[in-house]
């Protein structure tokens, strides 16, 4: 179990830390919005498509070995993140990232399963949650001490002694196992095909904004994306050994499991995203301070996560399913309604009903959906399980971004037209930066100098943030909504 919390630690430490240097990494780089959402969306993309992929493997040539080597993946493509020189470089070395990690992932709920009895299971899972808790309390404050005192770039660099930590003790102290199919061949083509697919269904939803719902590259990627998808549940459904066993979807509550999870891990990457832009670049906080902000989220989390794995094994699934949705619904509706005049502490507020919520959830959701998975299954359900999870958080950065610029590009337009100012193209595409929250204000005055009706657009510019980012909460919180109605009518 030390091993597999350690990698847990490992990567909750990555995903918190790697979400707070976004503003840093986008000053540095001059990166745009559709740009640097990909810093997140490649990590992400990786782990959607070739988790699955990583549970058969798995289930097959062993889950000791794919756990290994994936943490060994997974440290040299962070020695390569740390060494980028541009935003591409990054991008391309957080996609190695995710690949490894969709092969260290799937293992990690599998082996925890099969080391305890049936009725021990919720506290292994517990564990493991509250590992991903401690470790997502500490990481912003890690990373915002790193891009303070250092600069983002360690905070890739850290994960090499970590990760070195990891390999050792899985080396020592992982049993060996594997699924009875395990001479099944390996379903390459799909692997391939839904690769293929996601990939062309992420690009679409991501460049929607820049493309327009009636362009023709919208149009083109959205199909191809549809026809592949197609294309692979049909060349699925025909072979002996498939990536991905379309039983599952016959399973009620598997699908329970996973749809719940789906919907509210589309919030929660939302928030994750849009968090540390908000504070840095809109509240004007410094990294380590909006680190500290977040631990009202992470530790919450963290402390209540530890004991959520025995209340699913004491109170049952269905009422804390139901409370824990309840409170991201709450939560979400509070986020929506904060101005740039709000204090922090209703902020603050909201991160601990969210918090909460994910302390409930993400131990209630796994055991729902792979309760009534059979042993050597367990694999590659889980890949499925934790695919359509990082689907999840994929989508929701896409469709956040994009439903965010558009709705802050209108309103910072009409507030435009409502002053006699006029911009050159320069000074709009730094206000743009502005009003999409991927670069702080202060630049955009220190460049063009602290003009009364400059400064005046830049306040327009924050309103058109907030403008965005109450929408896209209120679209959360529906999400969430429906989540809630659905755990609450049925039957386990």
């Amino acid at each position: 179990m030390a091993a597999l919390c350690l990698m847990l630690t490992l990567t909750n430490i990555d995903l918190t830390a790697v979400n707070l240097a976004l503003a840093h990494i986008s000053q540095d780089f001059h990166t745009s919005l559709a740009t640097l959402q990909w810093v997140m969306l490649g990590y992400m993309l990786a782990l959607s498509a070739l988790i699955v992929l990583g549970g058969d493997l798995g289930d097959k040539v062993g889950r000791k070995r794919m756990f290994l080597i994936g943490a060994v993946i997974f440290i040299i493509a962070s020695i390569f993140a740390g060494l980028a020189q541009n935003s591409w470089q990054l991008i391309i070395a957080r996609v190695i990232q995710g690949f490894g990690m969709a092969m260290i992932f799937p293992q990690t709920i599998v082996i925890a399963m099969l080391t305890f009895p049936v009725e021990k299971q919720g506290l292994a899972i517990g564990v493991l949650v509250g590992a991903a808790g401690i470790s997502q309390a500490i990481g912003p404050t890690i990373g915002g001490y790193l891009l303070t005192w250092l600069n983002w770039r360690w905070i890739f660099f850290i994960n090499i002694p970590i990760g070195l930590i990891v390999i050792l003790f899985g080396a020592l102290a992982i049993k060996e196992s594997r699924g009875e199919s395990r001479k099944a061949p390996i379903d390459y083509i799909g692997a391939c095909l839904l690769v293929i697919a996601l990939t062309l269904l992420l690009l679409a939803l991501s460049q929607l904004q820049n493309w327009g719902i009636t362009s023709l590259l919208f149009i083109g990627c959205l199909s191809a994306a549809i026809i592949f998808l197609v294309i692979f549940f049909a060349y699925e459904k025909r072979i002996k050994a498939p990536l991905v066993p379309l039983k599952l979807l016959y399973n009620r509550l598997f699908l329970v499991g996973a749809f719940v999870r789906f919907l509210f891990i589309i919030g929660v990457s939302t928030l994750l995203f849009l968090m540390g832009l908000y504070l840095q670049n809109i509240r004007g906080l410094s990294a380590d301070n909006a680190g500290l902000v977040m631990l009202a989220l992470t530790i919450v989390f963290g402390i209540g996560s530890i004991f959520a794995g025995k209340l699913v094994d004491r109170y049952g699934i269905r009422s804390l399913m139901s409370i824990g949705m309840l409170f991201f619904v709450v939560g979400f509706v509070t986020l929506s309604l904060i101005d740039l005049q709000a204090k922090l502490v209703f902020f603050l507020l909201a991160l601990v009903l969210l918090g909460i919520g994910l302390a409930v959830m993400l131990p209630a959701t796994p055991i729902v959906a792979l309760s009534k998975i059979p042993d050597d299954k367990k694999g590659i359900a889980s890949g499925v399980f934790y695919g359509l999870t990082f689907l999840a958080f994929s989508l929701g950065i896409a469709i956040s971004t994009t439903l965010l610029s558009s709705i802050a590009s209108l309103r910072f337009k009409h507030l435009l037209n409502l002053t006699n100012i006029h911009l050159n193209h320069a000074q709009l595409n730094s206000l743009k930066l502005i009003y999409t929250g991927t670069h702080n204000p202060n630049i955009f005055l220190s460049q063009y100098g602290h003009v009364a009706k400059l400064a005046s657009l830049v306040n327009d510019a924050q309103l058109s943030f907030m403008s965005g980012f109450h929408v896209v909460m209120l679209f959360c919180a529906f999400l969430s909504l429906i989540g809630f109605i659905v755990a609450l009518v049925v039957d386990y």
